[in-house]
C-alpha cells in the first residue's frame, strides 16, 4: 500500500520513473507539510496525512486531480495523460470533488466552541475547522472532565462533544447544550474516543 510520500516515490521508481524532490509546501488542513515531486517536466504535490484525521480536499481548478490513500494525499495540476495514468495505476481513480453542500448553521454550543478555540490559539474563527460534533449527555457539570480535587455537582446535563482543527492543532471540546459551560479536553489531559454523530468540513463563517 502506498501510504506515505516515501512509499509513493518507491512505487514510482519501481515503475521506472525518475523522481526528483522539489520545494516544500505548506500543510493543508488534515496534513503535514508537503513536498513537490518532479516526474520529468511534471510537478506533483504530495502530503502526508495526519493519523486519524480526514484531510480537507482543496478546491480543484480545471485540469487538477487529487488522489487520497491512508496517510497520503496527492495533487496533480497538469494535464499530461501519461502522468495521470501512472498515478491512477498506483493510487486508484482520482477523487471527484463533491459539489458544495448548502451550509447549515451549527448548534449554538458548536458556535461558542469555535469562538473560544479561536481566542485560545489567537486566530480568527474563520480559521477553525469543525471536524465533528455529537450530542452527549454528561453526568454532572464537570462535563466528563473533572479537574483534580474538584467536586462535580448537578444532575445529568445534555451537551455536545466537538472536534476542532486549527492548522496542525486538534482540539476536543465538551460543552453543555447551549455552550454556557465549556471545557477543553486537552487542557484537562483527557481525550474522548467515542464515535461521532455529525461530521462537517470547512471553516466557520
Amino acid at each position: 500500500m502506498l501510504d506515505s510520500p516515501q512509499s509513493l516515490i518507491a512505487g514510482l521508481q519501481r515503475a521506472g520513473v525518475e523522481v526528483a524532490t522539489g520545494e516544500q509546501l505548506p500543510a493543508l488542513p488534515g496534513t503535514r507539510a508537503g513536498q513537490v515531486l518532479r516526474l520529468a517536466d511534471e510537478r506533483v504535490a504530495v502530503y502526508p496525512v495526519i493519523h486519524q484525521i480526514q484531510p480537507t480536499l482543496p478546491g480543484l481548478g480545471p485540469g487538477e486531480r487529487a488522489w487520497r490513500q491512508p496517510g497520503l494525499l496527492v495533487i496533480y495540476a497538469g494535464d499530461d495523460g501519461g502522468t495521470i495514468l501512472l498515478l491512477s495505476g498506483l493510487l486508484g481513480d482520482p477523487l471527484v470533488p463533491s459539489p458544495p453542500a448548502q451550509d447549515e448553521p451549527y448548534p449554538p454550543a458548536v458556535a461558542v466552541a469555535i469562538v473560544q478555540a479561536a481566542e485560545r490559539l489567537g486566530v480568527t474563527p474563520a480559521q477553525v475547522e469543525v471536524l465533528a460534533f455529537a450530542e452527549q449527555p454528561w453526568l454532572d457539570d464537570c462535563l466528563g472532565l473533572p479537574p483534580a480535587g474538584q467536586t462535580c455537582s448537578g444532575g445529568p446535563l445534555d451537551g455536545w462533544r466537538i472536534e476542532l482543527q486549527i492548522g496542525l492543532e486538534r482540539l476536543t471540546v465538551h460543552t453543555d447544550w447551549v455552550g454556557g459551560r465549556l471545557r477543553f479536553a486537552e487542557v484537562e489531559g483527557r481525550r474522548p474516543a467515542a464515535p461521532w454523530a455529525h461530521r462537517r468540513t470547512g471553516g466557520a463563517a
